[in-house]
C-alpha cells in the first residue's frame, strides 16, 4: 500500500477535510471534489502573510480520484528512479 510519509500526510489531511466538510457544512467529498478552499492549508491571496500556505497546499486534495491518481503517480515514478539506481 502507501509507504512514503509524504503520501501518508496527504491521505490524513485528505480525510480530515472529508470529515471536516461532512460535519461542519454538510458537504460529502466525491470522487471529484468539491475543493476544500476553507481549510487553512489552501493558498488564498487575501493571507499572503501566512507563509505556510505556500508549500501546505500541496497536501489538499479534491476527491477520490484526485488523491489516488497522486499517490499512484508518485508510487509509478518511484519505481522509475529504483529501476535507475540498478
Amino acid at each position: 500500500m502507501v509507504k512514503t510519509p509524504c503520501s501518508i500526510l496527504e491521505l490524513c489531511v485528505f480525510l480530515y477535510h472529508v470529515v471536516n466538510l461532512k460535519n461542519t457544512r454538510c458537504i460529502e467529498i466525491d470522487a471529484h471534489g468539491p475543493v476544500p478552499i476553507c481549510s487553512v492549508l489552501i493558498y488564498n491571496p487575501y493571507r499572503r502573510y501566512e507563509v505556510w500556505r505556500l508549500m501546505t497546499y500541496l497536501a489538499v486534495h479534491g476527491g477520490y480520484i484526485h488523491i489516488a491518481s497522486n499517490i499512484i503517480g508518485k508510487k509509478m515514478c518511484k519505481s522509475n528512479f529504483d529501476l535507475t539506481k540498478l
